[in-house]
């Protein structure tokens, strides 16, 4: 395990990329008429900001095959209310063609309705962003390591930490301890797709006494 750097962007990108191919009923909803070199430039973008010019305190750790030295996981964690740091200005992403807005806006709506309600908008906490792991090394415990680590940050800096969550993902978090604070749906049918999409918003509160000197 490491902290990830610009050199990384490209094999983290990859791992993002590889879950798109997958194409589940909501992926293939909001991205399946998206070109896929497109959807790969738009992943490497994204990783390059946030971890060359990232608009808050922004960490991104990586775990490698001890065989191959390949990145095989990887998990962004920025800070919550807090202030943006002083930056280079920021082209906005412009979105690839194909990118289906309407499920995907209000998607991110509830999730951001159920963040503010979960954790305010005053005190300080951890937002896990993203947490992905390379298909061949899924069920090996690797989510596991990274999310302890993150746990481990969370109690020495005596945050609470934040996420949202998947159907595939809410279990294991369920499993470390974390508490289900809020839930919301997007009604798939409205948008041509089939079916409802959920997901969670998770919290960990670390034990009190454990923070670092």
């Amino acid at each position: 395990m490491a902290p990830a750097t610009s050199q990384d962007v490209p094999a983290l990108a990859s791992l993002l990329f590889e879950d798109f191919m997958e194409q589940d009923a909501w992926t293939k909803l909001c991205f399946g008429d998206m070109d896929p070199p497109d959807r790969l430039t738009y992943y490497i973008a994204g990783l390059r900001e946030d971890i060359e010019n990232p608009e808050y305190p922004m960490v991104v750790q990586k775990m490698q095959d001890d065989a191959t030295g390949e990145a095989v996981a990887f998990t962004e964690i920025k800070d919550g209310n807090v202030a943006p740091l002083e930056r280079d200005f920021v082209e906005p992403m412009v979105k690839p063609k194909g990118y289906n807005v309407g499920p995907i806006r209000e998607n991110h709506g509830k999730m951001v309705a159920a963040l503010k309600r979960a954790m305010g908008e005053e005190k300080p906490f951890l937002y896990l962003v993203d947490m992905t792991t390379k298909k061949s090394h899924r069920r090996r415990g690797i989510a596991t390591t990274l999310m302890q680590w993150a746990m481990e940050m969370a109690t020495r800096r005596q945050l609470p930490i934040y996420c949202e969550a998947s159907a595939d993902g809410h279990g294991l978090y369920k499993h470390l301890g974390w508490e289900v604070v809020e839930s919301w749906s997007v009604d798939m049918g409205q948008y041509g797709g089939e079916g409802i999409y959920t997901e969670w918003g998770m919290r960990w509160t670390p034990p009190l006494g454990q923070a670092e000197a």
